[in-house]
């Protein structure tokens, strides 16, 4: 007896140790859901960050858990972002780090809060005195007041791009062989030149007097000057035509560009009156296909690079207009009209107006009629005379009924001039 009880005793707990964790992971993190979404909308994204985690952690499959902690997550690192940068106007650079720090841990892709913990860094190595403070115009850390930079393509550049070395303005003095001072400059520039046969074919001389401008800017000048071009073949070398050889030499490239809502058509005719063709450079081929409502422009990669922002700028939402249709079955009225209408005419055959009895002087006229019976009640009738009325006679039937239900419902989308 004493066997038995303690093998129930013994079922019974190891009964009350499984029930355990299915009481307590039944609602599978439902609680920390709450909670975080309580957070959520107090807009306390780190407190809400850590509570869609405990809770995607306890069911990993729930896709409304996930997707409630990636926004808690990127909002949390983005107020992070916010707070570092208002440190940094305060120069407090400890504290920015620290603040970028969090939000790379909240989101570890965001690579402007690794380039703003360097930049911290070299900001506070200033500050204390253990670096030399960078050259005055170079930034915002440059002039000490610890801005931050609006986004990070800015932020990217400002880091990873070492400033570059001023070029020294000169005076420049030509006059004589064109070929020889182009290669001259060229060479000053670290650039290899080659020269288009035609378009140098004949010995070409310049004069120039130029004062206080860098190598790179006389030599545009002297392309301007004498209707030259170049186009670039590799990193360090250059081809010089004149611009009627332009399209002998330039790469043309072969785009297509999708638009929403302007007309191809017309972003077509826009494209030529915004770049017409000019000397040295041909129209641009543009082919537009209502189709797929998308623009194919062969030109040059500078020219299509031009073209696409243009796009961009006029392929914008047009005005648009929603109505909401909802289609009922209304109510019918049948309504039938039988009769037979003699007309209002005198009836009468012959004799003399007597007593009438559908009148109220007993008087027959013309107007108004009746059976005459005045010869009967005076004697023998002198004519036998009778008037007869029959009034007309109309049956209706009329028929009502009311029913309305809803068939149908919808929405139309209505643009401008459609």
């Amino acid at each position: 007896m004493n066997s038995k009880s303690h093998s129930l005793l013994a079922l019974l707990i190891i009964t009350c140790l499984l029930a355990v964790p299915v009481s307590a992971f039944g609602k599978k993190g439902k609680d920390h859901y709450d909670r975080g979404m309580k957070a959520e909308q107090n807009q306390q994204w780190e407190q809400a960050a850590q509570e869609f985690t405990l809770a995607l952690a306890a069911d990993p499959s729930n896709v409304d858990y996930r997707l409630h902690y990636q926004r808690a997550v990127f909002n949390a690192s983005q107020m992070f972002m916010q707070k570092g940068r208002s440190l940094a106007e305060q120069r407090d650079y400890v504290g920015a780090y620290n603040a970028f720090r969090q939000a790379l841990g909240y989101d570890p892709v965001n690579q402007l809060a690794v380039s703003e913990m360097e930049r911290m860094l070299r900001l506070q190595e200033v500050k204390e005195g253990r670096s030399p403070a960078p050259a005055a115009g170079g930034g915002a850390e440059d002039n000490g007041t610890g801005g931050t930079p609006a986004g990070p393509s800015t932020a990217r550049t400002q880091e990873a791009v070492p400033a570059a070395k001023p070029e020294q303005v000169r005076d420049i003095i030509l006059s004589g062989d064109l070929k020889g001072f182009i290669r001259k400059l060229t060479e000053d520039l670290n650039l290899n030149v080659i020269f288009d046969r035609q378009s140098f074919a004949t010995p070409r001389t310049i004069d120039v007097n130029l004062h206080d401008v860098t190598t790179a800017k006389a030599l545009d000048y002297i392309f301007l000057q004498e209707g030259l071009f170049f186009q670039k073949l590799d990193r360090r070398t250059i081809l010089v035509a004149d611009q009627a050889r332009r399209p002998q030499y330039q790469q043309l490239v072969v785009r297509t560009f999708y638009v929403s809502n302007a007309d191809p058509e017309k972003v077509k005719n826009l494209i030529g009156l915004v770049l017409p063709a000019s000397v040295g450079r041909p129209q641009s081929i543009v082919v537009f296909d209502k189709d797929t409502n998308s623009l194919t422009v062969r030109d040059t990669a500078e020219n299509v690079q031009l073209i696409g922002e243009l796009i961009r700028s006029i392929d914008k939402d047009r005005a648009e207009v929603v109505m909401d249709v909802n289609i009922y079955e209304v109510s019918r009225t049948s309504l039938l009209q039988l009769g037979n209408q003699l007309g209002s005419g005198t009836f009468s055959l012959g004799g003399s107006p007597g007593l009438s009895v559908l009148t109220s002087n007993a008087v027959t006229t013309a107007a108004q009629t009746g059976v005459n019976v005045g010869s009967i009640l005076a004697g023998v009738p002198t004519a036998a005379a009778a008037a007869l009325v029959i009034p007309p006679s109309v049956l209706t039937a009329f028929q009502s009924k009311n029913n309305a239900r809803l068939l149908a419902s919808t929405q139309i989308h209505a643009f401008n001039n459609e």
